[in-house]
Formats: structure tokens, sequence, C-alpha cells
């Protein structure tokens, strides 16, 4: 039987999930990227379409953005 103090976590918990509630705490704003994402070598492995480069650096610069005006309270 678990203690007050342990952590519980749901059956279907993964690495985004663990690492995004760990770092909550820390107001420090981060951003997960597949290695498809930056790789041209490596290929999405869901088979989706990769977007142009200019996009995705556009889609991470704005993700961030928005994440450090979120935790800025701002």
């Amino acid at each position: 039987m678990p203690d007050a103090g342990d952590i519980v976590l749901p059956q279907f918990a993964n690495f985004h999930d663990l690492l995004k509630a760990r770092t909550l705490a820390l107001r420090q704003p981060i951003q997960i990227i597949r290695r498809s994402t930056w790789d041209e070598s490596k290929l999405p492995s869901d088979r989706r379409s990769r977007q142009d480069e200019a996009t995705r650096a556009w889609n991470l610069h704005v993700a961030m953005y928005y994440k450090c005006i979120w935790r800025s309270g701002l």
C-alpha cells in the first residue's frame, strides 16, 4: 500500500508525461522534440510527412516563445 508521499502513476504514463510532470515545479519551459523533426536522415516513425526546415524552425520557436510568456505570467 503506497504512503501518502508516494507518487502513483497512471498505467499509460510515458517518458513525455513523466518529464513534464517532474519539471512542472521548476517553472522552466521545455519542449520535447522527436529526432526525426530535426535530423533529415531519420524518417518519421509514424509515416507523417515532414514539414520544410523553415516551418519546423518557426513552429519550434513559436512554441518556446508561447511557453516562456505563459510561465512568466505576462
